[in-house]
């Protein structure tokens, strides 16, 4: 998968294209469904398969104050759409320049810049400036720029319709069993073992931290978690947060992995979200905070 980022007046893809259109927050069952769709088309067609998105969600631009948006860290949105098949990801800079673009020229863009053939989107997709373009506009000027479009429609699980915004409300209120019904997958954190303060390993938990993006939208606490190293998988238990117990200021992924005791710094482990236990809170001292961590693993 070749991957462009930057300014869209600045990408150019020489071969014909199928783009899949979307922010693709999370990754869902529709947002799969959408880019499974534009690579079946490109195979189909002989064409090659493109992604465009952002790496973060429109939102976020308008709103410079918005916190805690992001559903999945930029590498593992990589990581996912690259497990499609994809042939090209694209990452548009949110700036003026393509936020204002007027939806004829946003699709002059597709067809000139990108090269697209056929555009795969979701139902509810919108562009152009104050999102003046929208699926119907799409069908309606797809034939003056020789392009075909196919829509996915919404999908519904457990009756509710499968969106970013319900499953970052889940995450952001603790509850990840749901979440990872909505996303089809288990969520996860991928990073590098990094060296704390080792104030776990004084109470006899050794951890494994990881960095965490103070934007993440994943409620602060105690998880039940899944951790894979090396082909392997182990149970464990996770805090995300700041570790107010000790004054921590910066947001970690703290794993404690069950029957576990060999040496992973610098190493890479991906940790699974599989159920949420309670929030973080601030002991009174070290020994209650040991108390209670031996409660959670017993």
């Amino acid at each position: 998968m070749i991957i462009f980022e930057g300014k869209y007046n600045e990408i150019f893809i020489n071969r014909k294209t199928v783009i899949a259109l979307g922010t693709f927050d999370g990754i869902h069952f529709g947002h799969r469904k959408i880019i499974e769709g534009a690579v079946k088309e490109a195979k189909t067609n002989n064409l090659n398969s493109a992604v465009l998105t952002f790496k973060k969600p429109v939102f976020s631009y308008f709103n410079k104050n918005a916190t805690n948006y992001l559903i999945n860290p930029i590498d593992i949105k990589t990581e996912i759409i690259s497990s499609f098949g994809v042939d090209y990801l694209i990452y548009v800079d949110l700036e003026d320049g393509f936020i204002n673009l007027p939806p004829e020229q946003f699709l002059e863009y597709l067809k000139h810049n990108l090269n697209a053939e056929i555009i795969v989107c979701g139902y509810n997709y919108t562009f152009g400036k104050n999102a003046q373009g929208d699926i119907e506009y799409l069908k309606e000027n797809s034939e003056k720029y020789n392009i075909n479009v196919i829509v996915f429609e919404e999908i519904l699980m457990e009756n509710l319709r499968v969106s970013s915004s319900l499953i970052r409300e889940c995450l952001l209120s603790g509850d990840v069993e749901l979440a990872n019904k909505l996303l089809g997958y288990n969520y996860y954190l991928k990073g590098r073992v990094i060296r704390g303060k080792s104030l776990a390993s004084r109470l006899g938990f050794a951890t494994a931290n990881i960095i965490v993006d103070r934007n993440l939208c994943l409620k602060n606490g105690v998880y039940i978690t899944l951790t894979h190293y090396e082909g392997n998988s182990y149970p464990s238990i996770t805090n995300i947060g700041y570790n107010p117990t000790f004054g921590q200021k910066q947001r970690v992924c703290e794993t404690h992995i069950l029957k576990f005791e060999k040496n992973i710094y610098d190493k890479i482990i991906k940790i699974e979200f599989m159920k949420y236990l309670r929030e973080e809170r601030k002991f009174n001292s070290i020994f209650d905070l040991q108390s209670r961590i031996k409660k959670i693993l017993s």
